[in-house]
């Protein structure tokens, strides 16, 4: 049984057979880089929004064609920008007051356990560092363009490439660098040499 690193190319071929071990490693490689990015969006409730988008993994892994972690992690982060679309269209509908990132991430009005809180158990320790990440880079990112953001969370958070990004933004190879490379410079500018 393997624990803490990303799946195999056999365990994941396994989740379409509804492999319970293959799941929960992959659920664990996934969730802490998922809940960054939805806590980086300032969405309420990130930890309910990664189980959304495993919910919709598990119903649609059958259309996931072969492939490796790369491209798993590629069709997990478009599963997931799908889902925040539909919880600021939901919000949208009933409004409700979202909480600041950092106050989220502290837990601080929540009642529940947060990441943070997680973080003191050794499976989700890597919570820690992606929370630390967000809480770092929440700043800088605030500087950019909303599609530059989007690209450099995906980057960041989702550590793709820029041909996965430009798929799960179903954008141009060639849009997606510029965007990449404006965000950079300004990024650069910003923080001096």
């Amino acid at each position: 049984m393997t624990t803490g690193g990303a799946p195999t190319g056999e365990q994941i071929l396994r989740l379409a057979a509804g492999d319970r071990e293959a799941w929960s490693i992959t659920f664990r490689f996934l969730q802490p880089a998922l809940d960054a990015f939805f806590l980086r969006q300032g969405m309420r409730d990130p930890e309910d929004l990664t189980s959304e988008v495993f919910m919709r993994m598990s119903r649609n892994i059958h259309r996931f064609t072969q492939g490796g972690i790369e491209e798993l992690r590629a069709w997990t982060f478009a599963i997931a920008r799908t889902v925040r679309i539909d919880a600021i269209r939901r919000a949208s509908v009933r409004p409700t007051t979202i909480p600041d990132a950092s106050v989220s991430s502290r837990g601080a009005e929540q009642g529940g356990e947060s990441l943070i809180d997680r973080a003191a158990d050794p499976q989700s320790s890597e919570a820690v560092e992606h929370i630390a990440d967000v809480s770092h880079i929440n700043d800088l990112f605030d500087l950019l363009t909303p599609q530059q953001r989007e690209v450099m969370e995906l980057r960041v958070y989702g550590d793709m490439t820029m041909e996965q990004c430009a798929a799960v933004l179903d954008m141009s190879l060639g849009q997606v660098k510029q965007l990449h490379r404006r965000a950079v410079r300004k990024l650069a500018d910003h923080i001096g040499p």
